[in-house]
């Protein structure tokens, strides 16, 4: 429950019940984790978020921490919105009920392949993911759930929007010009985010 950064340093282990914010509506939260506590491939960070987001509704939080190769995330309470989670993750996983938002005017979750909401009942909203770099795959879950790729649609991206109704969004170029091997299923809508004026076919 806070409104300013807040830093946790040394951390020896990963803690097993993870992170929990609660009306956070301002600042970033870090964890440093020592080196011996995230030996391996397969250190997970367990966080849940409730009501984190800013008084005037908008992403103003970050997580951020190291050493990190999956972020599970679950929702309760009220919606949550994030400017980012940084903690070095190839793999988010969202799970609960209440809202998403991870959005920020760049790119998010520079280092993540895979983002699996398939277990979320909520409405599911990301801001442009890093498919300029890497191969990204997106699972929606039960809601209308909307994902930038900005960055391109390329082979090797896909994109699950899973039930509900779906929104991709990319920029007038990378919708006509999506690369054969990208895969797209389950998504009802298209947003185009620039001034484009070719016809997409």
């Amino acid at each position: 429950n806070s409104s300013q950064d807040l830093t946790f340093d040394a951390i020896d282990t990963v803690p097993v019940k993870g992170l929990e914010l609660t009306k956070v509506t301002g600042g970033d939260t870090t964890l440093d984790f020592e080196a011996t506590a995230v030996v391996g491939t397969a250190d997970v960070l367990n966080v849940k978020l409730d009501n984190v987001k800013s008084t005037a509704n908008a992403a103003v939080s970050s997580i951020i921490a190291n050493g990190i190769e999956t972020v599970n995330v679950t929702t309760t309470g009220t919606e949550s919105k994030l400017v980012d989670i940084k903690a070095k993750q190839t793999k988010v996983v969202i799970a609960g009920d209440k809202n998403l938002t991870i959005d920020n005017d760049g790119t998010i979750l520079t280092d993540t392949t895979t983002i699996d909401a398939s277990a979320f009942k909520g409405n599911l909203t990301l801001g442009t993911v890093n498919s300029a770099t890497k191969d990204v795959e997106v699972i929606g879950g039960s809601g209308n759930d909307k994902v930038s790729f900005n960055n391109g649609f390329q082979k090797g991206d896909k994109f699950d929007g899973g039930t509900g109704t779906d929104t991709i969004i990319m920029t007038d170029d990378s919708a006509a010009n999506k690369a054969a091997g990208a895969t797209l299923a389950n998504v009802e809508e298209l947003e185009i985010s620039d001034n484009g004026q070719r016809t997409i076919d």
